[in-house]
């Protein structure tokens, strides 16, 4: 626990305070302004928050290409926190843990998206489509083995990110209204939702055309 002591220093008629920060957990460490350095904000915020554990896949995640509803979906994916029909079952709460798309095998995350029969054929569509292989684990630092411009990145992960949100669209609509359109009509879908953000801020981007972008222009 941290506390914040607030001294006023003699002489200066209670004009200046200062404040400094001093832990009274039982170890021994201290904070930066008990090693005789000036105190600031960011120090002091460093002390009381909690850092956790350092993430490599905010900028798969969080881009200016993608839909926020996709980044938030993909964010609790990353976390591990959709409630699949298996994390359902775990809990008590439904009766039946298969997946609710192909009914084969038990509705995780990881086969809901990336080993589910429906699923796999979207993801080689798109796949195809990007000329990118996706791999099996969408947590995986695998931005770093993409090619070309920033542009194609942001673009690629965009479509990624809206893939995923699809998918766990289709699955509720296949499990509450028993839906399910074709994979190749709802690879179209994903790319005309993308293709409509991105195009919108084209022009106030400046955004060049590559080879990518002409090649969804033209499916879209």
């Amino acid at each position: 626990m941290h506390s914040i002591l607030r001294i006023t220093l003699a002489g200066h008629g209670g004009r200046f305070v200062r404040s400094k920060i001093f832990s009274r957990s039982p170890t021994n460490s201290t904070s930066a302004t008990d090693q005789g350095r000036e105190y600031s904000i960011a120090k002091g915020y460093d002390v009381i928050k909690n850092k956790g554990d350092k993430i490599h896949w905010h900028c798969f995640v969080w881009n200016k290409h993608t839909v926020p509803k996709h980044s938030f979906l993909t964010w609790i994916y990353m976390h591990n926190a959709l409630n699949t029909n298996a994390k359902l079952h775990r809990l008590g709460i439904s009766e039946d843990d298969t997946c609710a798309i192909c009914g084969n095998g038990p509705e995780t995350s990881s086969h809901l998206f990336f080993e589910c029969e429906y699923n796999s054929k979207v993801i080689s569509l798109i796949g195809s489509l990007i000329g990118e292989t996706i791999p099996s684990d969408a947590s995986s630092d695998w931005r770093r083995g993409l090619s070309g411009p920033r542009l194609r990145k942001d673009i690629i992960n965009a479509i990624i990110n809206a893939c995923l949100y699809a998918i766990w669209k289709q699955r509720n609509l296949s499990k509450h209204d028993l839906i399910l359109i074709t994979p190749s009509k709802l690879v179209n879908m994903i790319i005309k939702e993308v293709m409509d953000r991105t195009l919108r801020f084209r022009e106030n981007l400046g955004l060049r055309d590559n080879d990518l972008l002409e090649r969804l222009q033209n499916r879209h």
